[in-house]
């Protein structure tokens, strides 16, 4: 299995939105006021070939609980016993480029950034033998009314889009909380993020 830790397809800084992931309101936007790089600036895409070179990405697949090295993200034998999850792929740091990133297209309704963050995840992502189906966990529906779209499933339907993975929207949400770790003690962020 072949991980790739940083984009190599020149094709990348060529990126766009993709339409269907707009709505038309965003279209009329883009063709005005293209969105502008995160990092650098340049106008065009929410994230520029040479700034996605920029991204903390990690260099060893590790536990995703306490950090310790693990081989295919697996979760190591310490951990095993507090979480369900046997991997989890983490592709970069939650820290300068990458948080700038995500939270601009959270909280700055830039569903544009749903492309550049698919597809850091795709070149990050092993080769699964049998495609996977691909769902996400729902966004609190408070919160999707004011962003005005679903992050998690904008992104869930870009990544199948581009692995060429079934996207099923399997999950509902049951009540309005706060997902786990979303109010941990800062320390403990800290900790998780490596």
């Amino acid at each position: 299995i072949t991980f790739y830790r940083t984009p190599r397809n020149k094709d990348w800084c060529h990126l766009q939105h993709i339409l269907y992931n707009m709505n038309v309101f965003d279209r009329m936007l883009s063709a005005i006021a293209p969105h502008a790089c995160v990092g650098c600036g340049a106008e065009g895409s929410l994230l520029c070939m040479e700034c996605s070179e920029q991204l903390p990405y990690l260099q060893a697949d590790i536990c995703y609980l306490c950090g310790r090295l693990s081989r295919d993200f697996k979760v190591c034998a310490k951990c095993a016993d507090s979480t369900t999850l046997q991997h989890v792929y983490v592709v970069a740091q939650y820290k300068d480029l990458a948080k700038v990133l995500i939270a601009a297209y959270k909280f700055n309704d830039a569903r544009a950034g749903a492309e550049p963050i698919a597809i850091t995840l795709n070149l990050a992502l092993p080769y699964f033998a049998e495609a996977p189906a691909l769902t996400f966990v729902p966004t609190m529906p408070q919160h999707a009314r004011v962003r005005g779209f679903d992050h998690a499933q904008l992104l869930a339907k870009e990544l199948a889009r581009l692995r060429g993975w079934h996207y099923t929207p399997q999950l509902v949400r049951q009540k309005s909380h706060q997902q786990h770790g979303a109010t941990l003690h800062r320390t403990m962020r800290q900790r998780c993020r490596h």
